[in-house]
């Protein structure tokens, strides 16, 4: 299974390769609940009671709330790129919090090097010069495609009261009410996992992917949960269409033989391989082969790596060895 890793480092895995921005965005991420100033307070008796229902069900109480959510999600105008003004009316909408205007939302600088598209990046300020919020507008659309609240997240003293499945409700309502469209897509989990930062605090990461006929697509959501008040600390969402074949020329015999000769001598123990949609370049989606292959260490060494493949001309898009 994939795992979406937020961290620059693992960019090259296939899931990363959209997912890596949410390293410069979240480091260590945070991002509050649109309605979460009051829930705050009650989050100590919340923990041990929050969310009673875990797997699909979750989902499916998610989908039933969305449907008369209006969603955060827009098409791009027509004209062109949104403005800077838009795009802090659209960071403002976003957070949901009464007590702050538009005044409030700083812009920072715009932010071109992401693979799936250009930015505008926002700070809000939590009033003694530190950071209260990070949001990171698309030009093409205006949505706020990646956002942290920096003021959420618990010490790294205070014990886990949040279970995974409770942690997973929180973050399945939090995208029915951002992302309304994503709970009714067929969606795939690409990661759900536990992570205990010591000082820096304990969350959980969850990363699902919207499956079609077996291709995990371009759309995605990946966030954070804090894993003692229950509070989402991180949240990146792309909504994307694809118009690109669904269907590969190589086959996945022939994605293992490509992958394993960038590899040479490697003595496989462990290999795998995931057909998707992947930005292979900015602003270019493909239909691509992502093959993680395990091998006998070399010198002490591991040896092996994940590789990024084209799935309609072959190429080598990406490579990433372990050591």
């Amino acid at each position: 299974m994939q795992k979406g890793v937020i961290i620059a480092a693992a960019a090259v895995v296939a899931v990363v390769v959209v997912v890596a921005a949410v390293a410069v965005v979240c480091g260590i991420p945070a991002v509050s609940m649109s309605n979460s100033a009051s829930a705050g307070a009650d989050n100590g008796n919340a923990g041990a009671d929050a969310g009673k229902v875990s797997g699909e069900s979750v989902k499916t109480t998610a989908a039933d709330e969305g449907k008369s959510t209006e969603s955060t999600v827009r098409a791009g105008d027509a004209g062109g790129e949104i403005t800077v003004e838009e795009g802090k009316e659209s960071v403002l909408k976003f957070i949901g919090d009464d007590s702050l205007k538009l005044s409030d939302i700083k812009f920072a600088n715009e932010v071109d090097y992401f693979s799936q598209g250009d930015y505008y990046q926002y700070n809000v300020d939590g009033g003694n010069g530190i950071g209260k919020v990070a949001a990171y507008v698309s030009k093409d659309n205006g949505n706020v495609e990646m956002i942290s609240f920096y003021d959420k997240r618990s010490g790294g003293e205070k014990e886990k009261a949040i279970t995974l499945d409770q942690a997973k409700e929180n973050a399945w309502r939090y995208i029915a009410d951002k992302y309304p469209e994503f709970v009714k897509m067929n969606t795939v989990e690409i990661d759900s996992e536990y992570n205990d930062h010591m000082a820096g605090g304990k969350d959980y990461i969850f990363t699902w992917r919207e499956s079609v006929d077996g291709v995990q697509t371009l759309n995605l959501v990946t966030l954070a949960v804090d894993a003692v008040n229950g509070e989402i600390l991180s949240y990146m969402a792309l909504n994307r269409d694809y118009t690109g074949t669904m269907t590969p020329k190589l086959s996945e015999d022939e994605a293992y033989a490509k992958a394993i000769e960038a590899f040479p001598g490697i003595e496989i123990t462990e290999k795998s391989c995931t057909l998707s949609v992947e930005y292979v370049e900015k602003g270019r989606p493909a239909l691509s082969y992502t093959v993680t292959l395990k091998g006998k260490p070399v010198n002490y060494t591991s040896y092996g790596g994940i590789v990024l493949i084209d799935a309609e001309t072959g190429e080598i898009m990406l490579k990433s060895g372990y050591n």
